[in-house]
């Protein structure tokens, strides 16, 4: 769909981070897709993580809300104590919003190293047997300013013991 950003200078690498810049009341769908090395042959993932993170919004304008639709996915993995707003549309379709505001210094830097607050801003989505997948980032007004969506693959969202694990 139509891309409208605020900013495009935000875009690409930020650290451990694929940053996505969002013009404030737009809403746009990307499309993730995995190919073969060195080709544009679709390449099927068995499994693959996709976490989204810091999903907050203005510290003192709701207005600024963040929001991330996706479906298709095998589930996903929030915190017992999630701050973000749920919504949801059908089977594995979802919308997850922002509900609590937050600031540049509260952003994650690592995304296997998350603060209890950096988990709850946050969410993980395992996808089983795709080539790609699609997300709509929203963001709301004011247009003027645009919002920032963090996201990568594994994340300290997710917590697996190893097969070999053995309680003491």
């Amino acid at each position: 769909t139509e891309y409208i950003p605020a900013n495009t200078a935000n875009n690409g690498l930020n650290g451990e981070f694929a940053q996505l810049n969002i013009r404030g009341g737009s809403s746009t769908k990307f499309r993730f897709t995995f190919l073969e090395h060195g080709t544009d042959k679709p390449y099927k993932m068995e499994w693959n993580f996709f976490t989204i993170f810091d999903l907050d919004h203005g510290k003192k304008f709701e207005k600024y809300k963040e929001r991330v639709e996706v479906k298709g996915f095998a589930t996903h993995f929030l915190t017992e104590t999630s701050e973000l707003h749920l919504t949801e549309h059908g089977d594995k379709w979802y919308t997850y919003a922002s509900s609590t505001g937050g600031t540049g210094k509260d952003n994650p830097t690592d995304p296997m190293n998350l603060s209890q607050q950096q988990k709850d801003r946050s969410v993980t989505l395992l996808y089983h047997g795709k080539s790609h997948y699609d997300a709509r980032f929203s963001a709301d007004k004011p247009k003027a300013n645009g919002r920032n969506f963090l996201f990568s693959g594994k994340s300290g969202v997710v917590f697996c013991r190893s097969p070999d694990h053995r309680k003491a």
